[in-house]
């Protein structure tokens, strides 16, 4: 019978049940769990007499991306919170972004995976971790995410997004949007051709999306119409009422306001 053996080179991180043996068998081998980011990988030789083999074992990496908190509640008075980010990327990528115009939040402090404080106030961060430290494990670094005050202003809703995470960021505000409508839909008939609807918001500026409803009738598509007195409604800042008026024809045509989602 023939004697096998396994000789190691390089992958300490890799063990087996066997280094030797007599006629057939199996070697079990074990690796540790790997939270390193690309694939690592080691060579294996099995000799019997003048016969070799060559094995190449390979134990695959993951990206790993973890943040908390999950959302981030700023007080009206504004502050600094704390993003903890759980990576083994080869970097740090941010930023912060709103639906609206402005954009309110920054990156204050980004503390780097060597302990590094940088101070940034930027609304982005890009940052390069020296020597990869991603390629052979995961490692922890903190973002300080800082709101200025709003006292006076409306709710604020922004997100930060980190290494591909969404993490909503809102704010209190001393005045919260709204939208009101004088009647309920359900108060406006399907016989009613024409119909006022009186809407008070404290925005700026807002869609209104006019859809026609199957009524059940097949009527035909050029007998058919509706008609909005305006396409457009601006409303100061401060609140405001105006009237948008509403046509439809045949008389049984149903029509409801969607809030364009």
């Amino acid at each position: 019978m023939s004697n096998i053996t396994s000789n190691f080179d390089s992958g300490e991180w890799l063990s087996s049940d066997k280094t030797e043996g007599v006629g057939q068998s199996n070697v079990l081998f074990t690796a540790p769990a790997w939270e390193g980011r690309e694939d690592r990988i080691t060579f294996r030789v099995v000799r019997s007499g003048r016969y070799l083999k060559g094995v190449t074992l390979r134990q695959l990496g993951v990206l790993i991306n973890e943040a908390e908190p999950e959302k981030l509640y700023f007080p009206r008075e504004g502050g600094d919170l704390q993003v903890m980010l759980v990576t083994n990327a080869a970097q740090v990528e941010a930023a912060i972004t709103s639906e609206e115009k402005d954009v309110y939040g920054k990156i204050k402090v980004f503390t780097t995976a060597s302990g590094i404080q940088m101070t940034v106030n930027q609304k982005e961060l890009e940052y390069g971790f020296p020597g990869d430290p991603g390629l052979e494990g995961k490692f922890e670094v903190s973002v300080i995410i800082s709101m200025p005050d709003n006292t006076y202003g409306f709710e604020r809703f922004e997100n930060l997004t980190i290494n591909g995470i969404l993490i909503p960021i809102y704010q209190e505000g001393a005045v919260k949007p709204y939208i009101e409508l004088d009647k309920d839909f359900d108060e406006i008939q399907p016989t009613d051709t024409t119909n006022q609807l009186q809407i008070s918001s404290n925005l700026n500026n807002y869609r209104i999306e006019i859809v026609e409803c199957d009524n059940g009738i097949d009527e035909p598509e050029e007998d058919a119409s509706l008609d909005v007195s305006t396409n457009e409604i601006d409303l100061n800042p401060s609140g405001d009422s105006k009237l948008l008026g509403i046509n439809v024809y045949p008389e049984q045509t149903q029509w409801h306001i969607t809030d364009g989602e």
